[in-house]
């Protein structure tokens, strides 16, 4: 099995998701005005008033519950990653999990196994 790659725990709440929309000509932006209109224009008072806010009504962006785990060594990576992967412990399970590399790993030393044996004959 795996070893956690990610940290479980209480994190900050996120920023919240902003976007400035450019126009068609240069260094020219979606802003809102003191009155309340959003026009095309490079003519704006600060940052913020061509920044706007995207409220997540549906809950259709991913939030973050975890971040990486900071003690994961280069040879951890390797072991978990690659030398898990490829040595498999139970064959069927390689199929059942799609793990074509352990498959195909598992059937050359199985094809020099074989052809050993075959040889001895």
């Amino acid at each position: 099995s795996f070893k956690s790659k990610f940290e479980q725990g209480d994190f900050a709440p996120p920023s919240p998701a902003t976007v400035s929309l450019g126009c068609n000509t240069p260094d020219s932006f979606l802003a809102e005005m003191d009155n309340g209109t959003v026009v095309c224009t490079a003519d704006y008072a600060d940052e913020a008033d061509k920044t706007f806010t995207i409220i997540d009504l549906t809950g259709s962006f991913v939030t973050k519950s975890s971040g990486p785990a900071s003690g994961i060594s280069l040879s951890d990576t390797v072991y978990d990653g690659v030398f898990t992967k490829l040595v498999i412990s139970n064959i069927f399970e390689a199929f059942v999990d799609a793990n074509f590399a352990g498959i195909v790993f598992f059937a050359v030393f199985f094809g020099v196994a074989l052809s050993r044996v075959y040889d001895l004959k």
